[in-house]
C-alpha cells in the first residue's frame, strides 16, 4: 500500500521505509487475526477502499507482490517502482469527490472500515477508534488525540493515537490492541536485538533481513575480532557479550562512580577496533566500522573523554578518531547507533540506578552488529535477599543470564588494589597503601587507609566469606535459596 503524498518522491530511503511500516503493520496487526483473504490482497483491497474507485482484479493481479517479495520488501526496489509507475500511470485513483460518503466495506468480521481523504498530513484511519498519522517531517503541534496515549514505533517514528475505548475489552478492536506496535528491529544484523527481544519484548521482536542478507562478511569480520581477542569461545550466532571483571572496583566521584579497570579496557579495544580495517553495515556500510561508547554514569563519561584525548596527544589515538567513536552516557544515547556498542555499567557491587527495565532496553538496541556489556554478578548476587532492591537485582539477573545461559559471559581477573588486569589481587607485589586519608563507607567499618572495595573486613554475597565481595568471588554464583551453587536463586527449582 503507497502514499505518494506522504513524502517527496525523491527521498527514495524514506519511501522505502513507509513502504516496510505500512507491510509490518499488516503482518504484525492485521493478519494475525482472523483474516481469512491473502495477504496481498487484502493490502491492496484495503488501499483500494478509501481511492476514488474499486481496483479491478486485473490491477490487483499487477500491484500484487509475491511471495518471495513479500519475504523480503525491505529490499525489493523492483516491486516498489512498479506500484509508483501504476499510480503515476493512474492519477485519477487518487481524486475524491468532497461530498463522497466513506465506503464501508465488509470484507469479513475482523477486517476494519477504511477510509482517508487528502489533508495537510496524510494518514489512516481504521473506523473512528484507531489512527496512524504518518509525518514526513517534524511538525511544529502535536497531532495525536487530546488525552490520548501514545507510542513511539521501534521500527519507525511514527505516533500512533489510541483513544480511551479502543483499550476497552472488544472484540471488534482485539486485532489492534493485541499488537499495538511494531516488532521489526531494521537498525540491527544478525541476533544483535535476541537479548532485548527476549527480555523486554516478550520474543516478538525480529530483525527486518532474514537469511544471508542478515550476516553479511562485515558482521562475521566483527565476531571474529572477538573471537580473536575477547571470547574465543563465542558462538556463530552470537551477536552480544557479557563481560565481567574480578577485581575491578568503582570509586565514588561526587554522586557518580567511576571504573578505571573498565575504561582501561574498552579503549584497549576501542584503538585496536578502528585501526583493524573491519567495515560497517547498515546506515554505516562498507564504511569504516564505528563504536558507540555508553556509560551509565557521568563520572565514567568524563574519564573515558579525558583518557581519549591524553591518547591524541600522545599520537596512540589519530585525530580523526572522534568521527568514528562516540561516548555518551546511556541516557544520552536515546537514538544512537553503532556497529560495535560498549556498555559500561561501571558499578560492580551495588544494583544502583543501573537497574531500570527501559535502560536496559535502551543498552540492548543500540548495536548493528555486536554489543558488548561490562557487567558484574557483584550488582546482582545478594540483593534478592533484601525487599527494596529485589527488583534491580532480577533484572541486572535476568539480562546477565539470558547470555550465560547462552555461554555469551567472559570473565576476566585483575588486581584490585592495581586496578589491571596483568595479575589477580592474590599476585600482587605492591605493597598495600594503608596511609590514604580515604575512610571506609561500610558502616560496619568506617576506618581511614583503605574504601569499602579493599576492606579487610568486607563480607562476600554470595559464599558469606569475609574478605573479598560477590565481585571478587572465586566460586560459581550460589543460590542463596537452596544453597546449590550453579543457578541464583530466581531460577531455582528446588
Amino acid at each position: 500500500m503507497f502514499f505518494p503524498e506522504c513524502h517527496p518522491l525523491s527521498d527514495e530511503e524514506m519511501e522505502e521505509e513507509l513502504q516496510t511500516v505500512v507491510h509490518n503493520f499488516f503482518c504484525n496487526a492485521v493478519l494475525p487475526s482472523r483474516t481469512a483473504e491473502d495477504p496481498r490482497q487484502f493490502m491492496l483491497t484495503a488501499s483500494a477502499d478509501y481511492l476514488a474507485r474499486e481496483l479491478t482484479d486485473d490491477e490487483v493481479k499487477e500491484l500484487s507482490i509475491s511471495d518471495a517479495e513479500m519475504e523480503s520488501t525491505f529490499d525489493n526496489f523492483d516491486h516498489q517502482d512498479r506500484v509508483e509507475r501504476w499510480f503515476r500511470d493512474h492519477p485519477d485513483v487518487w481524486r475524491r469527490p468532497k461530498t463522497a460518503e466513506p465506503p464501508l466495506p465488509d470484507r469479513n468480521d475482523f477486517a476494519r472500515w477504511w477510509k482517508a481523504s487528502r489533508i495537510e498530513i496524510p494518514s489512516m484511519q481504521l473506523d473512528s477508534t484507531f489512527q496512524i498519522y504518518l509525518v514526513s517531517r517534524p511538525m511544529d503541534t502535536e497531532v495525536t488525540a487530546e488525552d490520548t496515549p501514545k507510542a513511539i514505533l521501534a521500527s519507525y517514528p511514527r505516533s500512533i493515537g489510541v483513544p480511551p475505548q479502543a483499550l476497552a475489552p472488544d472484540n471488534q478492536q482485539e486485532v489492534f490492541i493485541q499488537r499495538p506496535g511494531l516488532v521489526i528491529n531494521q537498525r540491527s544484523f544478525g541476533t544483535a536485538i535476541a537479548a532485548a527481544s527476549t527480555l523486554f519484548y516478550n520474543d516478538t521482536m525480529r530483525p527486518l533481513r532474514s537469511g544471508e542478507a542478515n550476516w553479511p562478511p562485515s558482521l562475521r569480520g566483527i565476531q571474529k575480532y572477538v573471537r580473536d581477542n575477547v571470547y574465543p569461545d563465542l558462538s556463530s550466532d552470537g551477536c552480544s557479550l557479557v563481560v565481567e571483571f574480578s577485581g575491578s572496583q568503582s570509586r565514588k566521584v561526587t554522586t557518580s562512580q567511576i571504573n578505571k579497570m573498565h575504561k582501561t579496557w574498552i579503549l584497549e579495544h576501542v584503538g585496536r577496533i578502528l585501526d583493524s580495517g573491519l567495515t560497517g553495515r547498515g546506515e554505516n556500510s562498507e564504511k569504516p566500522i564505528n563504536i558507540l561508547v555508553v556509560a551509565f554514569y557521568k563520572a565514567q563519561v568524563t574519564e573515558l573523554l579525558i583518557e581519549i584525548k591524553s591518547l591524541i596527544n600522545q599520537g596512540r589515538f589519530s585525530k580523526d578518531i572522534l568521527t568514528r567513536l562516540k561516548v555518551k552516557t546511556l541516557d544520552d544515547a536515546q537514538g544512537d547507533e553503532a556497529d560495535i556498542v560498549f556498555v559500561d555499567y561501571v558499578a560492580v557491587n551495588h544494583p544502583g540506578f543501573t537497574a531500570e527495565s527501559f535502560r536496559g532496553t535502551l543498552a540492548l538496541t543500540r548495536a548493528r552488529g555486536m554489543t558488548i556489556l561490562l557487567l558484574n554478578r557483584g550488582t546482582f548476587v545478594g540483593y534478592e535477599r533484601r525487599e527494596e532492591s529485589i527488583e534491580r537485582s532480577n533484572h541486572l539477573f535476568r539480562i546477565y543470564n539470558w547470555h550465560a545461559s547462552r555461554q555469551l559471559v567472559q570473565r576476566f581477573s585483575g588486581c584490585l588494589h592495581c586496578e589491571i588486569l596483568d595479575h589477580v589481587t592474590s599476585e600482587c607485589k605492591e605493597a598495600v597503601d594503608c596511609s590514604t586519608e580515604e575512610v571506609c563507607e561500610r558502616p560496619s567499618c568506617g576506618k581511614k587507609g583503605h574504601n569499602a572495595a579493599t576492606c579487610p573486613t568486607r563480607r562476600c554475597l554470595n559464599c558469606r566469606e569475609v574478605g573479598h565481595s560477590a565481585n571478587e568471588c572465586s566460586y560459581d554464583i550460589i543460590c542463596s535459596r537452596c544453597g546449590r551453587p550453579g543457578h541464583h536463586c530466581f531460577v531455582c527449582d528446588f
